[in-house]
């Protein structure tokens, strides 16, 4: 059987910036992108790729100009340069518009201490899709798959493409969700802290303490109870330990002791103030910050996620690469551990994760030395993308040779990975590292289910009507006694892998093989055979099993030889001279290759 291979141009943290283009400190970035084009025009001389992969953090802000300007100077290139090429693309975090997170920011900060990540996402799902409203826009109208595809439906924000051709099942997540950013602390210090008046906080926080504490006699217990809400009310804190720490140690040093009056309200309260300026940016800082707190979400799209699986279970001999733009470690430790979480789940993520052979990731701008690693139970195979475009305004911390991308040609049959890293040095010029040659772990699965063998079938039904309607001056078929079946394939043209044809009881006459074969540039004929729909392989499918070529080789070959025989002995003397020069190709086409015909 031929080889089937999914060629991959994988490029990855472009932070393409529209200070680049009007900053004279980036003066190297023209020379670096033509350059880039150069380098391209080589490898469209060297083979076809199946898919731009771009895995985030496209722009630097999300701002429109800047993925305008990714489009134009770079994105552009590469259409043209492969124009059979989908698109596979998924968001990071700088492809969060900073400035549309106002109607998160209010929201997000106010239930900081109520619900649960999923849920604020679940209920704010048009919020969310409206941060990467820019995004979406600016690639909806490039080549993204369609077909067996729902990329497009979620705003190519997450989703799947299946592709029969190359047996590839490939899902695309989104971890950026919650990539919030500076905007939200700065948000929260401007509404939260600096807008209030400290001396108007102070009066009133000293008001309420007199009126509670200040002329009766205090019990510590209840005195530390009432500080900690206080203080928890005023700061929107949502590590309560932090509070309660700082209670005790507050209580102590002023001296608060069981039955006493207070000291010194007015220094309690002093202290109240500086604690909620120093902590409550800790505390956002650590709500806020991305390592740690990442969430896909798939319990919230829970019917993308049943069709993922659904897809999986039908297609289990395909490979199955993931695409994401951070690294697991970067997500919450529910979405990365197999362990339950407090709803007695465990995460749909976990479960993606098992029957993925690929996961491929951005973010981290890892180094062109960086090696690919196998996770999961030494069971996933985990590469790492580097930056694609970072430059700095500073000439001296500018390094041009920490700019890389990937081509990934995925070896379907072998199970393997070639990957080339492109690398331009300091001088502009570009050259790939020595490939890496890697190696998929899990094996195939072998079991047929029945919802695939239907499918097959339903397609070979369709395939005969398109061929018997519209392109029947392509086939020549056999109309006598034995070889008269109402599920075969007997010849197609020279594209054969594009179009494979099926004769069925309502076809062509036999007639038609007087038809002129130079007509339609046929100088080969192909016998070819679908496994599932062929009667020659009846004694070898059932709904569980997969066909075993070798075991059908020898009868195969019988047949084949029938046929050639038969075809010449049907011609006069003048046709058979003619077409003595005809070439007979014998192919056995599995149902994993010819399905999608």
């Amino acid at each position: 059987m031929l080889d089937v291979s999914v060629n991959i141009i994988w490029l990855s943290d472009i932070h393409f910036n529209s200070a680049y283009l009007n900053d004279s400190a980036y003066k190297n970035l023209n020379n670096y992108i033509v350059s880039f084009h150069e380098y391209i025009d080589t490898l469209k001389n060297k083979g076809n790729y199946d898919y731009i992969l771009i895995s985030g953090d496209i722009a630097q802000g999300g701002d429109v100009k800047e993925y305008s300007l990714f489009l134009e100077r770079i994105f552009n290139e590469l259409e043209t340069a492969f124009p059979k090429a989908s698109l596979l693309i998924v968001p990071g975090n700088h492809d969060v518009n900073r400035l549309s997170t106002e109607d998160l920011k209010s929201n997000f900060i106010d239930n900081m201490g109520g619900d649960e990540r999923p849920v604020f996402l679940s209920k704010n799902k048009d919020v969310f899709y409206n941060i990467f409203k820019d995004y979406s826009n600016a690639f909806s109208g490039k080549k993204v798959p369609s077909k067996n595809s729902s990329l497009k439906d979620n705003k190519l924000l997450f989703g799947h493409v299946l592709n029969k051709e190359k047996k590839t099942l490939i899902i695309l997540l989104n971890s950026a969700w919650y990539s919030i950013g500076s905007g939200f602390l700065e948000h929260y210090l401007n509404e939260r802290v600096f807008k209030v008046n400290d001396a108007d906080e102070k009066d009133e926080i000293l008001k309420d303490l007199k009126e509670e504490f200040g002329k009766t006699k205090i019990n510590v217990v209840d005195f530390k109870s009432y500080l900690t809400g206080l203080i928890e009310n005023k700061t929107y804190l949502k590590n309560v330990k932090t509070i309660e720490s700082f209670v005790v140690k507050l209580i102590k040093e002023q001296n608060i002791i069981e039955n006493t009056c207070v000291a010194s309200i007015e220094s309690l309260v002093n202290r109240i103030i500086t604690f909620k300026k120093k902590y409550i940016v800790k505390d956002i800082e650590s709500i806020t910050n991305e390592y740690g707190n990442q969430l896909i979400g798939l319990d919230v799209f829970e019917e993308e996620f049943l069709e993922i699986q659904k897809l999986y279970k039908t297609y289990n001999d395909f490979v199955v690469t993931t695409i994401m733009h951070h690294p697991i470690n970067w997500l919450d430790f529910d979405e990365r551990v197999p362990y339950k979480n407090k709803e007695d789940k465990v995460s749909k993520f976990h479960d993606i994760k098992n029957f993925t052979d690929l996961l491929l990731t951005g973010h981290e701008h890892v180094p062109t030395e960086h090696k690919t690693e196998m996770i999961n139970n030494n069971e996933l195979l985990h590469i790492q993308a580097g930056c694609f475009m970072n430059f700095r305004s500073d000439p001296s911390k500018f390094k041009v040779n920490n700019n890389w991308f990937s081509t990934l040609s995925i070896n379907i049959n072998k199970r393997t990975v070639t990957q080339l890293k492109h690398y331009c040095d300091a001088n502009g010029a570009w050259s790939a590292a020595p490939a890496d040659l890697l190696k998929l772990k899990k094996k195939h699965n072998t079991k047929l289910s029945i919802e695939r063998k239907i499918d097959i079938e339903l397609q070979v039904i369709n395939c005969c009507k398109l061929i018997n309607y519209k392109n029947h001056k392509k086939v020549i078929n056999l109309d006598s006694g034995y070889y008269k079946y109402k599920k075969s394939l007997y010849m197609v043209i020279d594209d054969f892998q594009n179009n494979n044809f099926q004769n069925n009881d309502f076809g062509i006459c036999f007639d038609k093989l007087k038809e002129k074969i130079e007509e339609v540039g046929l100088n080969k004929v192909y016998f070819l055979a679908k496994d599932s729909a062929h009667p020659l392989f009846d004694n070898y499918i059932n709904e569980s099993k997969m066909v075993v070529i070798e075991k059908i080789k020898i009868d195969f070959d019988f047949k084949f030889d029938n046929f050639r025989n038969n075809f010449f002995s049907s011609l006069c003397q003048d046709e058979a001279e003619k077409y003595i020069k005809l070439k007979f190709i014998g192919i056995v086409k599995p149902y994993w290759v010819t399905e999608t015909c």
